[in-house]
This record gives structure tokens, sequence and C-alpha cells, in this order.
């Protein structure tokens, strides 16, 4: 995973959590996707970030609650 401040890649793992955005209902039920989403530790010590988060292309953008699918509507 590369990170987003210098673009050194980075393999070491700092932890993870759960992220659950919201998608477009189906059925005209209420979806939320659950995600466990890694934390990257930077490899570069001159990089002022120290972690960063990994992102799904075409789910999820930075601080998002939404899915780009709903962002998009």
């Amino acid at each position: 995973m590369a990170c987003p401040g210098c673009g050194c890649r980075s393999g070491r793992i700092h932890g993870s959590y759960l992220k659950f955005p919201h998608d477009l209902p189906a059925v005209g039920k209420l979806v939320v996707v659950s995600l466990r989403v890694r934390r990257f530790v930077c490899a570069e010590n001159s990089c002022p970030r120290k972690t960063f988060a990994e992102q799904v292309p075409g789910l999820t953008r930075r601080f998002g609650r939404r899915t780009e699918r709903l962002r998009s509507t």
C-alpha cells in the first residue's frame, strides 16, 4: 500500500478498524456495508504522515460515510 503523503510503499500494518458506509437501498431496505479497513505505518521517516488507512477504490473515500454509488445519486 502506498502512503498518500509521500508515495512510499509500506506493508507494515499498524492496526485495523471497522467502517460502515451506507449504500443504495435494495428492495426498499437500508443497506450498510461492513468493511475492515487496515491502517499502515509509513516507512519513510521524513514523511509527516505516520499512519494512513487503505481505501477501497470505487467504494469509499477518506472520511466517507456513503459509498460512491450512493454519493453519485
